[in-house]
């Protein structure tokens, strides 16, 4: 039985997205050598260009004329071509690696860099043998074969017309295209297959539908390892209502004024905080953020404002969940449990976040959802070198304490005080709040040292 790596399986719990699937990261991992130091770069990097190209989609679609349009899908161009392999560096890579990535190109754009690979392969081949690839992975006279990902049609179809000679359907699996072209210096050919994603996500939001104006102030700002997933229209739709029907929404989208009589916090909470709402932020997450951004308000701002999203999202999810049953029904909370571990920090980031600020919100979460996540900053923070190495350590869980719950009953807060019995304690100062408990990590070594001697 094939044995998945920890720090893969890591990766893949940190950085699965409809953006960004397991297997792609799966294959970024073995591309760097099973590193998963660099590979954790790597996706960084993705992530973010990801979040650029989203935000040049929405402005392309509100371009006054075609030339800006070209500039905006040029620019989208070179984002995408980031996120895959360097074509120059081929002739270093083996067989299994020769593997490419289409998501997100604007389709003529899809259509050149199709272009570009056997064009770099030709290139490589320079000098060589007949039917040879230089460098590691030598591929002698055979078929080399590129796994490129299409979500769009519009790619595919694009595809079969510029390449109708060379592009056919592999006969092992229908989603696949491959395009075959002759080796520079051998009448043999190489192949490339084109691969559909396992589970297709639904075409780009921003190319189908505008972008609402709120949407687009509220995301402006990047910042690292905070995104969404990906947004169906009729999602888009559903947050634009619920935007629209909140009292609040117009002081969300205004200039923030750091100029005011309140301090910091205050002023925070005057804009971002309301305890009436069901779907609302809590006073202390506000102020737990601005405590974790060093008291810098812009960027505080900026997080709360991707944080409204994520809710929105939250808020239509659960509205629909209702009318669901069975396997339609698990997905939707599929959903609500990913959006909530996004407004939390990476777990994989704690070694970053000051001891004092570990500080986690499972406001939003289905029961079961809530004790999987706990169960993973649980693991995250005993398989860190240097959290638990020099002191004990208690870290905070806000649960609510069932106002806006079923019945008035606080499940999640309930279910861990019993599943952590003994490590769980009530916090005395913030009503709803939990506070976790964990030992010093040598002590943790000794104790579990006298149970074995036991």
């Amino acid at each position: 039985m094939l044995v998945i790596p920890e720090s893969l399986k890591k990766l893949q719990l940190r950085f699965t997205c409809p953006e960004l699937s397991s297997s792609w990261i799966e294959y970024i991992f073995y591309y760097h050598a099973e590193d998963p130091f660099q590979a954790k770069a790597w996706l960084q990097k993705h992530m973010l260009a990801q979040s650029v190209v989203t935000q040049l989609y929405a402005s392309h679609d509100d371009a006054k004329n075609e030339d800006e349009k070209l500039i905006f899908e040029k620019l989208i161009d070179e984002l995408v071509r980031l996120q895959n392999i360097p074509l120059d560096n081929l002739e270093n890579l083996p067989e299994s690696q020769l593997i490419f990535d289409l998501q997100n190109f604007p389709v003529c754009e899809a259509v050149d860099f199709v272009r570009d690979v056997p064009d770099a392969l030709r290139i490589e081949k320079e000098g060589c043998d007949e039917g040879t690839l230089t460098g590691e992975g030598t591929v002698t006279e055979g078929e080399v074969n590129f796994i490129i990902g299409t979500t769009t049609s519009e790619i595919e179809d694009r595809l079969l017309q510029d390449y109708p000679m060379q592009i056919h359907q592999d006969p092992q699996n229908e989603s696949h295209l491959i395009l075959s072209f002759p080796k520079k210096t051998s009448c043999d050919m190489t192949r490339i297959t084109f691969i559909e994603q396992e589970k297709p996500p639904e075409k780009k939001i921003q190319k189908k539908i505008r972008t609402p104006e709120w949407f687009t102030i509220l995301t402006r700002t990047l910042i690292p390892n905070v995104g969404l997933p990906e947004i169906s229209k009729m999602e888009m739709l559903a947050i634009d209502e619920l935007f629209r029907k909140e009292k609040d929404s117009q002081k969300w989208i205004e200039d923030f004024n750091e100029i005011t009589p309140l301090l910091p916090v205050e002023a925070l909470r005057a804009t971002f905080y309301n305890p009436k709402s069901l779907y609302g932020v809590g006073y202390h997450w506000v102020r737990h953020l601005y405590y974790v951004f060093e008291r810098d308000m812009k960027t505080t701002v900026a997080r709360l404002r991707w944080d409204i999203v994520h809710r929105l999202l939250i808020h239509h999810h659960y509205e629909c969940q209702s009318k669901l049953c069975g396997h339609a029904l698990k997905e939707r909370q599929e959903k609500i449990n990913d959006l909530v571990r996004r407004r939390n920090f990476s777990l994989d980031q704690l070694e970053e976040v000051p001891k004092t600020e570990l500080k986690f919100d499972l406001h939003f979460f289905r029961v079961e959802g809530a004790l999987e996540y706990v169960d993973d900053v649980i693991a995250s923070i005993e398989s860190s070198k240097t959290i638990l190495a020099n002191a004990s350590l208690d870290i905070t869980l806000f649960t609510g304490h069932g106002d806006h719950s079923l019945n008035n009953d606080p499940a999640i807060r309930r279910r861990l005080l019993e599943e952590y019995h003994g490590k769980i304690r009530e916090d005395p100062k913030i009503r709803g709040a939990l506070i976790l408990h964990f030992n010093k990590k040598t002590e943790n070594l000794v104790s579990r040292f006298q149970r074995m001697s036991l």
